[in-house]
């Protein structure tokens, strides 16, 4: 091999860049579940690489290119607060696991049952302790909301993480709005207080102009802004 030769190959080694190992990458796929039921048009995504799918027709969703660990979530859409994010697996000792590709626990099937959203209920009553019945009760800043019955009784899905507290918002026609902070329960009550009526002035009146028989005669009161004519006769 010639010197030329030689030093052209030495500088292509000595430029090489190093090689660069590709990150080993997975699919998951499974079917979504609602009491037993297959839910089309479920988001279900992967954290740590925001990869997401849509289920199909019959619950079905895949996601190709997760990393190793993984974790799979299902998400409920703004208009679905009949059950709350679920993860998969499930929840365990208040802790997630991880699915790990170099474990024999990586599911060929990673299938999710969704959970239930819980319910919180109650009545909504005024001061004097009756009940409030076509009040608005909503759970704040979203759009979950239920209208209370001639018993002044609710009832709404609480979209609320595991052990967060959620705040109710209730409102009615002749009341102030009033809110309840509370965890996931039943019997909260929400106390509303009458608006109190704004205060009328009564009106004295004064005549204005001269008392002949089809003169126009002008009536004011001390404390409104406007007249009334009318002729005299």
């Amino acid at each position: 091999m010639g010197l030329i030769a030689l030093l052209t190959t030495a500088m292509a080694v000595v430029g090489a860049e190093p090689a660069v190992a590709e990150e080993n990458t997975y699919t998951i796929s499974g079917a979504v579940t609602f009491q037993g039921t297959p839910q089309s048009g479920v988001k279900v995504c992967e954290l740590l690489t925001s990869i997401c799918d849509v289920t199909d027709g019959g619950g079905g969703y895949t996601l190709s290119g997760v990393r190793s660990p993984a974790k799979v979530y299902a998400s409920p859409g703004s208009n679905d607060s009949s059950w709350v994010e679920t993860w998969y697996p499930q929840y365990t000792s208040s802790e997630f696991s991880w699915l790990d590709a170099s474990s024999p626990a990586w599911p060929d099937a990673a299938d999710i049952e969704l959970q239930a959203a819980p319910t919180v209920s109650g009545t909504v009553t005024n001061t004097s302790g009756e009940t409030v019945k076509k009040a608005r009760v909503c759970v704040a800043g979203s759009a979950n909301c239920a209208t209370t019955s001639a018993r002044g009784e609710y009832r709404l899905f609480a979209q609320i993480p595991h052990h967060d507290s959620l705040t109710l918002v209730a409102k009615a026609p002749g009341y102030r709005p009033a809110q309840a902070t509370t965890t996931v329960s039943t019997n909260v009550t929400i106390t509303l207080t009458r608006v109190k009526p704004a205060k009328v002035r009564a009106c004295k009146p004064k005549l204005v102009g001269s008392k002949k028989v089809g003169t126009k005669l002008r009536v004011k009161c001390s404390s409104a802004s406007s007249a009334v004519h009318f002729t005299y006769r």
